[in-house]
């Protein structure tokens, strides 16, 4: 090491004190912190971690004969694409990074196979007997860890992971032993998954249940409790209704619970009927919610059956009719002046325009409102004082049907236990956020509300999260969001092109949203220094000159993998720079190539000299959207 730093002395005699063989374990099990010191350090001195900590003078256990023989690529890969498997647990068994993990199981096959064609020894089909009596998918005591894994598509199908903690070795079966099949097939696994096997338990332990006259288990599933919503979720995964779903569970319905008279029923819907007989609810209606749940509830498939059921005629009422009274809202409520009109975002009428756009196979709804007459614009290009229409006074007249909608949603996009992801540039993301500051707190303070608890995890870290979250000012997230929106339409619009003048005139929309996306500032460039960053070259407008740089060029295509060329001519590969940079990322040092996950969360590029250069706005890149072929 040619310079030795007051952090590296420090790191060196924590290293000494935590391992004092020199011989180094898994670092961030023993001292998290500390494995964040060394991240940092070795990035100070232009090294990979593992060879900072050699040059140190410490060594790891195993030592570089065992590297080629740990990881099974073959399995990793395999686990990953076919199983239910997640990776960052056989990342935490070998002490590596979750991107590590995932970087492994996409290499290159070497051909080692070493976790591949061994049988179970007695330690571990005693695990998988311990596993099986709890009624879970894992089992793990001071010795080894076992896991089973469902196949994704084959009903039926596992693959069992078995790691030695002390031998730090793995093993992987993806044909299971008879003996152990026919015991998960009695224990019911082929039917239940990891979640139904913890609900299970869970609803027997809680008071919707009860032991009927004839020794059955009754339950009565109420949306109060809090297991409501994993029960829909649940049921949605396996394509039931909740009351097939708990059928399949072995519990058996108290039809006492939620009961409506059928002359009740009968009499609400003569409410809803025209004077041609036909029932129609309209979907703000706090009965719309209240019905459809009983009728899935019930067992009907659809509001037509549960009509029919009770006497009644349904039909969908024409877009056509729907339209006129949209273009009269418009005109009368979102018209800014002349046939100008402000529509934002994350109010439900952009929604509906967008899924009449749809219909009418137009682009997006810039397309639609320029076929009825008006120009859209943006809340950037609102005039001085205006004050836009108010639309959550609408949602305020219609919140608690809204509210069992987005529950219903979310009870649908349960992660685990009760952890939801929601991307941050989804419609749902933009309505939950709307409904949270119309309710005066945060979006994760109504999710915890309403039982639910907000995982960032999609698998690979999702950084666009991290920096939307990092936008404290409403208007500027609505104003993020909406270009988002925007650039996705386009981007949808120049994948449909099929002229070579479209496309050109397309993409050139699409590099001017982008610029407005980031205000027309560089994502690379670190405006919070008071000194030292580029300065900015402002125009005649009033913008900043930027330029929009190909992350893979398009003349790159042939060096893509499959079919990812065609995302090149795509926003999610492309940044928006200044000259400077943009200069940089093409010829330093033979250029920087490729993205990287930072140990933070965040990205940035790399050159063929492993040198870095951090992306510090982003919202909407994540790495390795477009892979190279290997």
């Amino acid at each position: 090491m040619e310079q030795i730093t007051g952090m590296d002395k420090r790191i060196f005699h924590q290293l000494k004190k935590s391992f004092p063989d020199g011989v180094i374990g898994k670092i961030e099990e023993v001292d998290r912190s500390l494995y964040a010191q060394i991240g940092k350090a070795a990035r100070g001195h232009g090294k990979k971690p593992k060879a900072y900590i050699k040059d140190l003078g410490f060594q790891f256990k195993g030592g570089a004969s065992r590297k080629s023989s740990r990881y099974d690529i073959n399995a990793l890969r395999k686990l990953r694409e076919e199983y239910s498997c997640k990776l960052s647990d056989l990342a935490d068994d070998f002490g590596i990074s979750r991107q590590a993990i995932h970087k492994k199981s996409r290499a290159q096959d070497n051909g080692v196979k070493p976790w591949q064609g061994e049988e179970l020894v007695e330690a571990e089909k005693n695990g998988v007997l311990r596993m099986i009596q709890n009624r879970s998918y894992s089992y793990s005591d001071d010795e080894r860890v076992i896991r089973l894994y469902r196949h994704v598509d084959k009903v039926g199908q596992f693959a069992l992971y078995s790691y030695n903690k002390k031998r730090d070795k793995a093993k992987c079966l993806f044909v299971i032993p008879k003996d152990i099949f026919e015991l998960l097939e009695r224990n019911k696994y082929v039917l239940y998954d990891e979640r139904d096997l913890v609900l299970q338990q869970e609803l027997s332990e809680s008071d919707m249940t009860k032991i009927g006259e004839d020794g059955e288990v009754l339950i009565q599933p109420t949306q109060s409790n809090p297991l409501y919503n994993k029960m829909m979720a649940a049921a949605r995964n396996h394509e039931k209704t909740l009351h097939q779903y708990l059928n399949m569970l072995g519990f058996e319905i108290d039809h006492r619970y939620n009961y409506i008279p059928d002359a009740e029923i009968i009499e609400e819907l003569k409410g809803f009927q025209d004077k041609d007989g036909v029932v129609h609810i309209p979907a703000h209606d706090p009965a719309y919610h209240r019905l459809r749940n009983f009728a899935q509830n019930r067992g009907f498939r659809s509001f037509q059956s549960f009509y029919a059921h009770y006497g009644f005629k349904y039909e969908r009422r024409r877009i056509d009719n729907r339209m006129e009274d949209v273009i009269e809202r418009l005109s009368t409520f979102y018209r800014v002046e002349g046939d100008k009109v402000y529509v934002s975002t994350y109010d439900p009428l952009y929604r509906n325009l967008s899924g009449y756009a749809r219909n009418r196979d137009l682009s997006n709804v810039t397309e639609l409102l320029e076929s009825w007459g008006f120009v859209r614009i943006y809340l950037e290009d609102l005039p001085k004082g205006y004050e836009p229409y108010d639309w959550q006074r609408d949602l305020e007249k219609s919140e608690i049907p809204y509210e069992e909608k987005f529950r219903e949603i979310l009870a649908s996009m349960v992660v685990e236990g009760n952890a939801v992801y929601i991307d941050s540039q989804s419609t749902l993301y933009h309505r939950l956020f709307v409904l949270a500051v119309q309710k005066g707190m945060k979006l994760n303070e109504l999710l915890k509300e309403w039982g639910f608890e907000r995982t960032y995890e999609r698998g690979e870290a999702d950084v666009r999260e991290r920096n939307m979250e990092a936008i404290e000012n409403d208007d500027e997230k609505i104003r993020v969001n909406e270009r988002l929106i925007e650039i996705k339409e386009i981007q949808g619009d120049l994948d449909r092109s099929e002229t070579t003048v479209q496309k050109i005139e397309r993409s050139q929309s699409l590099s001017r949203e982008m610029k407005k996306l980031y205000s027309h500032k560089c994502q690379l460039c670190d405006y919070d220094r008071e000194h030292g960053f580029i300065p900015l070259i402002e125009k005649r407008d009033g913008t900043y000159y930027t330029e929009v740089h190909h992350i893979i060029p398009v003349s790159e295509q042939d060096e893509v993998a499959d079919d990812a060329y065609k995302s090149l001519d795509s926003y999610e590969n492309v940044i928006v720079v200044c000259a400077h940079h943009h200069r940089m990322l093409h010829y330093h040092k033979g250029g920087y190539a490729d993205i990287e996950e930072t140990e933070d969360g965040g990205l940035c590029f790399v050159n063929g000299s492993e040198e870095r250069v951090p992306i510090r706005t982003n919202y909407h890149l994540e790495a390795n959207t477009v892979e190279r072929k290997n």
